[in-house]
């Protein structure tokens, strides 16, 4: 699949990434990894994108503290892909929400 359109919404506020809705500079110190540029990504069967991933020591207070921030943030976003096959068929709009990040991390 291409993707060919990515919208991540939160508080009506339309970004084509979700790290954009992150306070600038929320993950400097700690390891991360983001896909800045989703559209144009191809998608071949069983693989993924990963858009955002952070790393850290769940005994450090500073790593807890922007993680659960993150989460915070991610929680409130509603995430639209635009996609289509290799033959340039267009597909329905995929929606999800991110809501799923309020949920209660197992130690926290």
């Amino acid at each position: 699949m291409l993707i060919k359109e990515f919208t991540a919404v939160r508080d009506q506020v339309v970004k084509h990434n979700i790290l954009h809705h992150l306070p600038e500079g929320a993950l400097i110190g700690f390891t991360h990894q983001f896909h800045t540029e989703p559209e144009g990504y191809w998608l071949v069967p069983g693989d993924e994108l990963v858009l955002l991933s952070l790393k850290g020591d769940d005994t450090d207070q500073g790593f807890v503290n922007v993680r659960e921030k993150v989460r915070s943030i991610l929680s409130g976003i509603t995430v639209n892909v635009t996609f289509c096959d290799i033959y340039d068929k267009k597909h329905p709009v995929f929606q999800k929400s991110l809501s799923w990040f309020k949920r209660k991390l197992e130690g926290s």
